[in-house]
């Protein structure tokens, strides 16, 4: 859970410093969801230029980034995503490090994307990154 927290802060602060570029009373509304519940599916709430709200996933991944990657995801985040059009999903590679590289995912979960695999354990997802 901390690293997740930690990654979560790493998102807030990119996300703040890109909407305060472009909306500014926008940006100050940006928020760590996932201190209050669980069961949202998602861990930062944050926002659009054109104001629409953005439900962003966090997930931490300590290795730098590579072709492969996995993470485990909950059922309840997956049923959320599926049916969420202001799904995000975002990976911070390499959290620990000054110089982490958070990674947009389109929603593997809305769609079929090539290159990735989801197995029904805890939920399972591998990326296979196209080069």
């Amino acid at each position: 859970r901390a690293a997740g927290d930690f990654a979560e802060k790493i998102v807030i602060n990119h996300e703040t410093e890109e909407l305060s570029k472009v909306r500014p009373d926008l940006a100050s509304q940006i928020k760590q969801v996932s201190l209050e519940s669980d069961m949202l599916g998602y861990d930062v709430l944050s926002y659009n230029a054109d104001g629409s709200e953005k439900h962003i996933e966090v997930k931490a991944v300590k290795s730098k980034p590579g072709l492969t990657f996995r993470f485990y995801i909950s059922e309840n985040e997956v049923l959320i995503a599926q049916k969420n059009p202001n799904y995000h999903l975002y990976i911070v590679f390499d959290y620990t490090s000054p110089t982490p590289l958070i990674y947009r995912m389109p929603n593997p979960f809305a769609n079929e994307i090539l290159g990735v695999t989801i197995m029904p354990i805890k939920y399972l997802v591998t990326v296979k990154i196209k080069k």
